[in-house]
């Protein structure tokens, strides 16, 4: 199964241009802010919206070719997309909204919703009915349309905490069902580990990296992934001789001969290390500012010595000390393995 997109779209902000391939189904994430252009590139590869120029092509039959003016109706394109509003018909029922995805086949609606734990509430309008029950209709008749490509617009985004999870697992199980495409667009970086097998940072309408999910979240490239995948911490860098770098933000200078602009540390990475000589890691002095605590563990805030910076450093509940105080000079400590250098 093999999507290929190249397309361009004029926005209010920005431009899209995005060229992207999958050639071996499974999941592909789109990762990005609000009001990037993840929504819009879903609705162009459906054919809701008309990209300005470019081409998309699945499984060799070509949707959409600007120069041989090319643009199938969506009805045609056998597309399943999942709003993030679901867009169900208020005056249907759950049954009836199924029943509208049926194309030319023989389906069995009551194996259907009972395969998607919806029979009992069939005969239900969709304000009779929970988010997660709303979602699990409109990924029912998806389904049942036999769709060559699924498309998924921030599925989870709207559901509370017990209920995401448990529609975590119910979309994972049939995404795993799914012999063809799917692609998952969402802000959450949580939600895109869990569903995606590769990923592509989107950047005001523009892919930044694409790579496999273990290779952006363990090594991003640029500030931006770096910050989207979760790292909370930044310093600007300043290149020095002899294959060194200062770390402006946090006063220090560490070996690299890496051409980057940023240096990136999560927040989980740093330790307190009372060894002021130990040339085995990278030391520095700050001054805590502030201490919360969380369900897990603390969140403190240091501030290097010398510096108007901050560093965020989480550290669980089971190796806090209760003599940590607001305004005490600490020593933290991280191993090289652990910067990020960045773009």
């Amino acid at each position: 199964m093999s999507l290929i997109v190249d397309i361009k779209k004029r926005l209010s902000n920005f431009d899209l241009d995005l060229q992207f391939e999958t050639s071996d189904g499974g999941v592909f994430a789109i990762l990005g802010a609000s009001g990037s252009g993840k929504s819009m590139a879903l609705k162009c590869i459906a054919g809701i919206e008309k990209p300005d120029s470019g081409y998309i092509e699945l499984d060799g039959k070509v949707f959409y070719d600007s120069k041989r003016h090319i643009n199938i109706k969506p009805q045609k394109r056998n597309v399943g997309f999942l709003f993030q509003n679901y867009a169900l018909f208020p005056n249907m029922t759950v049954e009836e909204n199924i029943k509208t995805g049926i194309r030319n086949k023989v389906i069995n609606i009551e194996d259907i919703m009972k395969k998607f734990f919806i029979y009992d509430i069939r005969n239900k309008k969709p304000r009779e009915i929970s988010g997660g029950e709303q979602q699990r209709t409109a990924l029912a008749r998806i389904f049942v349309s036999s769709p060559n490509i699924l498309l998924l617009d921030e599925p989870l985004s709207a559901l509370d905490y017990h209920i995401k999870l448990e529609l975590e697992k119910f979309i994972l199980s049939s995404i795993k069902e799914f012999n063809g495409t799917t692609l998952f667009v969402s802000h959450n970086r949580e939600e895109v580990y869990k569903m995606a097998d590769n990923i592509g940072i989107l950047n005001r309408g523009k892919f930044e990296v694409i790579d496999s999910k273990h290779n952006i979240f363990k090594s991003p490239k640029t500030y931006f992934s770096a910050l989207l995948v979760g790292c909370e911490n930044f310093s600007r860098v300043r290149l020095l001789e002899d294959k060194k770098i200062e770390c402006i933000d946090w006063n220090i200078i560490i070996n690299s001969n890496n051409n980057i602009n940023y240096v990136g540390v999560r927040a989980n990475s740093f330790f307190e290390n009372n060894n002021f000589n130990d040339s085995q890691n990278i030391n520095i002095k700050c001054r805590i500012k502030k201490i919360v605590e969380e369900i897990f563990s603390y969140v403190i805030t240091v501030t290097p010595i010398n510096t108007e910076s901050e560093i965020i450093w989480h550290l669980q509940k089971c190796n806090y000390k209760k003599d940590y105080y607001v305004g005490m000079e600490i020593n933290l400590a991280l191993n090289i393995d652990n910067i990020m250098f960045l773009e």
